[in-house]
């Protein structure tokens, strides 16, 4: 929400925060990503654990969201100083819808539906710390049957979680299939489906042909199948379907497990064009106006903090991975960065007192 008197423009934390939620994907250990990064490694008989993938991933996507989010910090202008915005403002009807004249409800009603939440939080928490538990110490533990792969476990761990939140809060069947959240998914998953098909179909028949296309470069260069990572997941707009589709050629080319470990990032760039729904969603919810597509399609919000995202991410990934960038001078790094821009922020906020 933008209030009236915000000088702060919302396209800076509505843009970046969608490019985080995304770039979290390859870093969850819940995610389909992750479960396909295991299948992949399985089937190509290599003893990779989901912690060492991990290890790689929540520094390097942690570091591409908090590099983006320091260059969001001044993009733009100020409201009170945005031509646009100050043109809309002269509509009464504009500005009217940027206050925010919802009530919270206290009543029992409103009780009730907190305690449902904190319910379905609770179990949601403890299915990742399960699924967390499963995946990295399942086989080691014998927790799973013999002849069930540990990313078939993790679905119906997933699947089994779902059931017990809807179970525990009594949450009406037919209403879910009518949300938004349901129907975008839903939707979503019939698209990605057959894109990913109809590439892998793509892919697998042309494989000889692919491989010694670019067999060469890429021994010669193992970094750069981050690029066809990168190219693929532009049209792909799933990270799953991109590493079902990729990960299985990298290992086809010989590329050494730790760099396609390391490269892992550059499997989102479905901001590329904002047509992904977490992305439309915040343009939505910004009622500014600031968070938008603009006149050439390209030149819309998402783009350059989803740039700088996945590109220091992926940096940092491969350099971790293939032992470049020792994780305790990232951890130094890291530190320096929150401190500076809490510094600046801090700085900021007095400078904005004073003027008030």
């Amino acid at each position: 929400m933008t209030s009236v008197s915000s000088v702060a423009s919302a396209e800076r934390p509505m843009a970046v925060s969608t490019i985080a939620s995304q770039m979290g994907i390859t870093a969850s250990p819940i995610a389909a990503a992750a479960a396909v990064v295991m299948a992949t490694a399985a089937t190509n008989q290599l003893d990779i654990t989901l912690g060492q993938v991990l290890m790689v991933t929540i520094p390097a996507t942690l570091t591409g969201v908090l590099v983006a989010a320091a260059w969001s910090l001044k993009r733009g202008k100020e409201l009170n100083e945005d031509p646009e915005f100050l043109e809309r403002m002269k509509d009464p009807q504009f500005k009217e819808q940027l206050i925010d004249r919802s009530e919270i409800s206290t009543g029992a009603t409103g009780m009730e539906a907190d305690q449902k939440a904190k319910r379905g939080l609770t179990v949601f928490l403890l299915g990742i710390l399960t699924v967390i538990c499963v995946a990295m110490f399942g086989k080691d533990l014998g927790l799973l049957p013999a002849g069930v792969s540990t990313s078939t476990a993790l679905q119906f761990l997933m699947l089994s979680v779902g059931a017990i939140i809807l179970l525990t809060t009594n949450v009406d069947p037919k209403k879910i299939v009518n949300t938004n959240v349901f129907i975008a998914g839903m939707s979503a998953v019939i698209i990605i489906f057959g894109i990913a098909w109809m590439s892998d179909t793509i892919i697998a028949h042309n494989k000889p042909y692919i491989i010694s296309l670019v067999e060469d470069v890429v021994k010669a260069h193992p970094w750069t199948f981050a690029i066809a990572m990168y190219a693929s997941s532009v049209f792909l707009k799933s990270q799953a379907a991109v590493l079902t589709i990729m990960l299985p050629l990298g290992f086809a080319l010989g590329i050494p497990a730790e760099v396609l470990i390391g490269v892992l990032p550059a499997c989102y760039a479905y901001y590329f064009f904002p047509f992904y729904p977490s992305d439309l969603a915040a343009i939505t919810f910004d009622r500014s106006g600031t968070t938008k597509i603009g006149k050439y399609i390209l030149n819309h919000s998402f783009l350059i903090p989803g740039f700088i995202g996945v590109l220091v991410a992926t940096f940092i990934g491969y350099s971790l991975s293939v032992g470049l960038l020792p994780i305790w001078l990232w951890a130094i790094a890291v530190v320096a960065l929150v401190f500076g821009v809490n510094s600046y922020m801090n700085r900021l906020s007095t400078e904005t007192l004073k003027l008030a």
